[in-house]
């Protein structure tokens, strides 16, 4: 009796472990939800608890949701909106989207990406390639901003992290460096500053809002004119 309840448990804990580490993996033939316990379909929506989301190219889908898990979505995707909590967010080329974000993570996009609306991460950065266009926001608190040949329709924000603006990228908004929580002991060092840069191709129209130390990087000093707060060259 002892040794049928011990393998009772050992195929029990077996099952368990298995299916808290799926992959919803969606292709261009078939929905293959791996995880019948733990994730759901429905109509085009794909949710899961433990495990990522994988998208093939040129599918169409709604919306994907993951709690313990990245999102890895393929060339040619349509979606609507992209969340995560633990776990970054990687897109291809020529992706449309309404929106992403992501708690604990990252996002990368390849080029021609299309937002809607928002891209935004709490702990993570965002990086995002030539022929780029966000209609909304795109904003991070820890973690920085890479944007090549990307234009943004409303605002760039971070509170720690680089912003980097190259390639003819443009803010139609404004940039924002957030206020620190709370003051550090090293808040006079300047070495540990974050730094704005912004090439002689790239733009801001709207204005730049310090409201904390930053250095700043710019190859056309006109845009220092539009700098509001506290920094260094």
């Amino acid at each position: 009796m002892k040794h049928s309840q011990l393998t009772f448990s050992a195929v029990l804990i077996t099952s368990l472990l298995t299916t808290t580490g799926c992959i919803i993996h969606v292709n261009a033939h078939e929905d293959n939800n791996k995880n019948k316990h733990h994730s759901q379909k429905h109509n085009n929506n794909h949710n899961t608890v433990f495990g990522g989301i994988e998208i093939e190219s040129n599918r169409h889908v709604d919306n994907l949701t993951s709690v313990n898990g990245g999102i890895e979505i393929e060339d040619g995707v349509t979606a609507k909106k992209i969340e995560t909590v633990n776990g970054g967010i990687e897109i291809g080329k020529k992706v449309k989207i309404k929106h992403a974000s992501t708690v604990n993570g990252g996002i990368e996009a390849d080029s021609q990406l299309t937002v809607e609306s928002d891209l935004s991460t709490v702990n993570g950065g965002i990086k995002l390639k030539s022929g780029s266009k966000v209609g909304g926001n795109v904003s991070t608190i820890n973690g920085g901003i890479h944007l090549r040949g990307t234009i943004v329709g409303d605002d760039v924000k971070t509170k720690n992290g680089d912003i980097t603006l190259s390639k003819g990228s443009v803010v139609d908004g404004n940039i924002v460096y957030g206020s620190k929580n709370k003051e550090s002991w090293w808040k006079n060092n300047d070495s540990s500053l974050p730094t704005l840069k912004i090439d002689a191709s790239s733009n801001v129209k709207g204005r730049i809002i310090l409201e904390r130390k930053v250095r700043l990087d710019f190859a056309n000093d006109s845009l220092l004119k539009k700098v509001e707060g506290e920094y260094i060259i």
